[in-house]
């Protein structure tokens, strides 16, 4: 079984993205030092 996963792209650059950041389902991905400053709650996200 493949364990569930969040992947989050930043830093937008000529219609790609220079950054990725990938964690666990449900955990909280720490966005601080992305120019969006901010930590963003997964837990509430929909998944099946």
């Amino acid at each position: 079984m493949t364990a569930l996963a969040e992947r989050i792209h930043t830093q937008p650059r000529d219609g790609d993205h220079a950054s990725e950041t990938i964690g666990a389902f449900s955990a909280d991905v720490d966005l601080t030092e992305t120019p969006v400053g901010l930590t963003l709650t997964t837990g509430d996200f929909p998944h099946e």
